[in-house]
C-alpha cells in the first residue's frame, strides 16, 4: 500500500512522532487540526498550545503572552489567602514575585533547573519563600503542558486516521475486520447463524489462537 508524500512524511502505522511534526516552522491543516482540537479541552486561559509550540519549535512568538500568563498566575497565587486561618500565601511582596514566575517558565522551557538558592539570595528573600512561586509556578506548566502535549498527540493520530490513504478505504477494511475478530476475547466470530445439524464450533485457526 503506496501513501502519499504527505502522509509518509507525517505518520505511518509503525508509530508516530508528533513532537517532530510540531517542530516545523508551517504546519500541515492535520496538524492545525489537531491542535484546535485539544486546546478545545482545557480553559480558555490556559496557553498549552503557546507553550507547547514554544519548546517544539523554538518559536519566540509567543514570549510575550508566556511571560504575562505566568506573572499573572503568579500574582493571584501570591495573593491568595489559606482557607482556614485566612492568612495571606505569601506575605512578602516585591518584584521577585515575577523573576520567580520567570525563573520557573524559563526552567520549563529550556529544561534546566536554576539555582534557586542563589536566585533568592539575588532577590533579596528567603529560598523557602522564593519556592512558594517557583515551585507551584513550575509544577502547574509541566502538568499542563505533558497533558496538553498528551492530548496533542491523541488527536493528531485521530485526524490521521480520518484522513490516511482513504483510496485505500482503510477504515472501511478495519470495520470489516472487526465483525470478524471479536477484539476483547480474540475469537472468531461467525458471521452466519449457527447449522442446527452441526453444533459443534468450527476449529479455530491458529493465528486467531
Amino acid at each position: 500500500m503506496n501513501a502519499s508524500p504527505e502522509t509518509a512524511g507525517d505518520w505511518d502505522l509503525r508509530g508516530l512522532d508528533a513532537d517532530q511534526v510540531y517542530a516545523r516552522p508551517e504546519l500541515s491543516d492535520d496538524a492545525l487540526t489537531a491542535a484546535c482540537w485539544a486546546t478545545t479541552k482545557f480553559h480558555a486561559t490556559f496557553p498549552g498550545w503557546q507553550l507547547y509550540r514554544c519548546i517544539a519549535a523554538g518559536m519566540t512568538v509567543f514570549d510575550n503572552e508566556l511571560d504575562a500568563w505566568v506573572i499573572g498566575g503568579a500574582r493571584l497565587l501570591a495573593r491568595a489567602r489559606k482557607t482556614k486561618t485566612g492568612r495571606r500565601y505569601i506575605e512578602a511582596r516585591g518584584p521577585w514575585i515575577d523573576q520567580a514566575a520567570r525563573d520557573a517558565l524559563a526552567s520549563v522551557v529550556t529544561g534546566y533547573r536554576i539555582n534557586t538558592a542563589e536566585r533568592a539570595r539575588v532577590c533579596q528573600v528567603e529560598p523557602r519563600t522564593y519556592l512558594k512561586i517557583y515551585r507551584p509556578m513550575l509544577a502547574a506548566m509541566v502538568i499542563g503542558l505533558e497533558t496538553y502535549r498528551s492530548e496533542l498527540h491523541s488527536d493528531y493520530r485521530k485526524v490521521k486516521f480520518q484522513t490516511f490513504d482513504s483510496g485505500d478505504n482503510l477504515v472501511r477494511e478495519a470495520r470489516d475486520f472487526a465483525r470478524i475478530v471479536d477484539f476483547q476475547s480474540g475469537n472468531h466470530v461467525s458471521p452466519h447463524s449457527p447449522n442446527s445439524d452441526n453444533l459443534h464450533a468450527p476449529a479455530m485457526p491458529d493465528v486467531l489462537k
